[in-house]
């Protein structure tokens, strides 16, 4: 896990939620299966971000 992804999970359900859906924004390979089996799946996140930028809000559960 680089270092990033595990200092996230020390932050708020928001952070790991917009980190998880900016990693994969970059590269879609990316392994982020431990970010969003951290958050809760009923929980939803308004950040605000168009989907123009995250081209997977609905994965993360941003609004």
């Amino acid at each position: 896990m680089i270092k990033i992804k595990k200092i996230s999970l020390k932050y708020t359900p928001q952070v790991i939620a917009l980190l998880g859906a900016m990693l994969e924004t970059l590269n879609p390979k990316e392994d982020t299966g431990d970010l969003i089996n951290a958050l809760n799946p009923q929980t939803f996140y308004k950040l605000g971000i168009s989907s123009k930028i995250l081209f997977n809000p609905q994965k993360w559960n941003i609004k």
